[in-house]
């Protein structure tokens, strides 16, 4: 038993001296590729000599050299990932200041790339704030690199100021110019001229803005530069605006739509009453807007082509309003005389409320019987004349023929009216 486990151990022995020897072999190799430049075979190297012998110093060096190598070929996520796992292997390595170094650049590389996209988004003041963030952790290469971008965020900083101070100059020029103009023409009152340096109230603002009308460009640039600069305060203030504003709208607007709602069944239920008591087809077409204008057509026993008309004048500004308001009265007062009214009621329909009284007066009341008027005798109904029986020419128990219909004759009518 004694004699086996010696042989073990001699086995043993042997076998970790060839294996250490390989593992040394395989590093010298590996390290003659990466100074004669054949980097892809040194890496190879590097990498088997990591998995043959994870302990040795030959690891500790080999890890180092392929995350070394693959940062200089700017494969940075793998070249992070491997020296961040020869920290935890090798914590006690005489490369780990220069890993550690290699790790900075890496998450200073990662910075500067947010930062430019931010110089991307003309975002200067956050590009300024990554660069000076990156600018400790960044190598001596890349110091000077992130020194230019520092100065030209700088720059495009104070250029961006310069230019909002112009903007608002112009502003401020524009409505003193405007309350010049006002004062001369002593038309409108002067608008206050706001002061764009003080503490933006949105409230204040829209409410200074609904006060004169003609100051909204100035509003909307004033809203605009304030975003800018304070986005948060100026979110909040809309949210408090609008959770101010929007109890006050929302039954504003369902008033109206009621109020809507009730003239829409109104004045259909009026046009189709109109309809039914003028014999008029269709009268459900009452209910359905524009084809409604076929309907009055019909009662006003004009042709229904009339409705092009409509067309045309809708797509005519100004003349084209005066036209349809023409064609309205032409045709209420074809209306009126059909509901055996005056024609001139027509005339109605332009004014509002009145308008409203000319549907439900044609659609609800009947027309009168006509009397005769003051001095005149009423005329008496005539009498019913009996006729005897006469005898006929034909002999008894027949009948006379019938005389053939004929039109009846006009009599001639003599110059001043009579017969």
């Amino acid at each position: 038993m004694k004699k086996i486990i010696l042989v073990f151990f001699i086995l043993a022995g042997c076998a970790v001296s060839a294996f250490g020897q390989d593992a040394a072999v395989i590093f010298q190799d590996a390290k003659r590729s990466l100074a004669e430049g054949n980097k892809d075979f040194a890496l190879m190297g590097f990498r088997k000599v990591v998995a043959l012998d994870p302990d040795s110093h030959f690891a500790d060096e080999a890890e180092f050299r392929v995350g070394q190598q693959l940062f200089q070929d700017k494969a940075y996520y793998d070249a992070q990932l491997t020296l961040q796992q020869h920290l935890k292997s090798f914590p006690q390595s005489p490369f780990r200041s220069q890993v550690e170094l290699l790790l900075k650049g890496i998450q200073s590389l990662g910075i500067i790339r947010a930062a430019d996209q931010a110089w991307l988004k003309d975002d200067w003041t956050g590009a300024l704030a990554l660069y000076q963030q990156a600018l400790p952790l960044a190598d001596a290469a890349m110091q000077p690199e992130v020194l230019a971008k520092i100065d030209l965020c700088q720059k495009a900083i104070e250029k961006k100021r310069q230019d909002d101070q112009k903007a608002q100059i112009a502003v401020l020029q524009e409505i003193a110019k405007e309350n010049q103009e006002i004062a001369a023409t002593s038309q409108k009152k002067i608008v206050p001229v706001p002061n764009l340096d003080e503490e933006f109230s949105l409230t204040k603002e829209a409410l200074w803005a609904l006060k004169h009308r003609h100051a909204w460009p100035q509003f909307l640039s004033k809203v605009k530069h304030w975003s800018k600069e304070h986005p948060g305060e100026v979110q909040a203030q809309w949210k408090k605006l609008c959770n101010t504003f929007i109890p006050l709208v929302i039954p504003l607007i369902v008033g109206v739509l009621i109020i809507w709602l009730f003239m829409y069944v109104y004045c259909s239920l009026c046009l189709q009453f109109i309809a039914v008591k003028t014999n008029a087809p269709q009268a459900w077409l009452a209910w359905i807007p524009f084809f409604n204008i076929l309907l009055l057509c019909d009662i006003a026993k004009r042709p229904r082509w009339w409705i092009l008309l409509y067309v045309i004048c809708m797509c005519i500004p100004v003349i084209g309003y005066l036209g349809m308001m023409v064609l309205d009265v032409v045709l209420w007062m074809e209306i009126a005389q059909a509901r055996q009214r005056e024609s001139w009621i027509g005339v109605l329909i332009l004014f509002p409320m009145a308008n409203l009284f000319l549907l439900g007066y044609l659609a609800f009341t009947d027309a009168a019987p006509a009397q005769p008027g003051p001095g005149v005798p009423a005329v008496p109904p005539a009498a019913p004349v009996a006729v005897s029986p006469k005898p006929s020419s034909f002999g008894p128990g027949l009948s006379s023929p019938k005389p053939p219909n004929l039109p009846p004759q006009t009599p001639p009518t003599l110059p001043g009216g009579r017969f």
